[in-house]
């Protein structure tokens, strides 16, 4: 939410840009920012089911990856059309791991908070078949990455990889959940920058 003003000018100062995409994903982010403002308003004063978290989760996701494709398509450099279809469907594929984490979380699991699946199957979460979903499209998105060849992307994914087994091995704490949090909204983010990278530029 607290991003939405930021959102709201870069909407209006490229309101006249001649190219669509870029006219039109500000706002298609302002309504995430502000999607995810009202789920959180209702964390506090109610709470959210885990379908509703998990609804929470994307509209804050599609506000970062919005606003990241249109940065980078008033430059984009790499004009490849099937790297960035591919790009793209790694981003969806990441937002979903994401939001499934919150599904299959149980009472006070670590799992709720955006990540990378820390096990195949984890006792203290719910839906087992669930769990494995997330662990196959886990090292499905992680194959796409190395095809993908973006060495951001890998850094991110091997910096997740680590801190996921010391969280695994010495227990979580507080730093540590909050930098595997962060690296997980990194590598969606770069996903996204990769996305915008390949396709045509807005300035083109």
């Amino acid at each position: 939410m607290t991003c939405a003003p930021f959102v709201l000018v870069m909407g209006i100062l490229l309101r006249k840009h001649h190219d669509r995409r870029v006219r039109l994903l500000p706002w298609v982010a302002l309504a995430g920012a502000l999607g995810a403002g009202i789920f959180g308003m209702f964390t506090i004063l109610t709470g959210l089911s885990p379908v509703a978290s998990m609804i929470d989760l994307w509209c804050a996701l599609t506000a970062l990856v919005c606003m990241v494709l249109t940065t980078r398509l008033l430059d984009a450099t790499q004009f490849d059309a099937t790297r960035a279809r591919i790009a793209g469907y790694a981003v969806v594929g990441v937002a979903a791991l994401y939001g499934m984490g919150v599904l299959v979380a149980g009472d006070g699991s670590f799992t709720r908070c955006i990540g990378w699946p820390l096990g195949f199957i984890i006792d203290a979460d719910h839906a087992a078949p669930l769990q494995i979903l997330r662990v196959i499209l886990a090292v499905a998105l992680i194959g796409v990455f190395f095809w993908l060849r973006s060495l951001p992307v890998l850094f991110a994914l091997a910096t997740e990889l680590v801190l996921g087994i010391v969280i695994r091995t010495s227990g979580l704490t507080d730093l540590l959940g909050s930098l595997y949090g962060a690296v997980a909204v990194c590598i969606i983010a770069l996903a996204a920058w990769q996305w915008g990278n390949h396709q045509y530029a807005a300035g083109a």
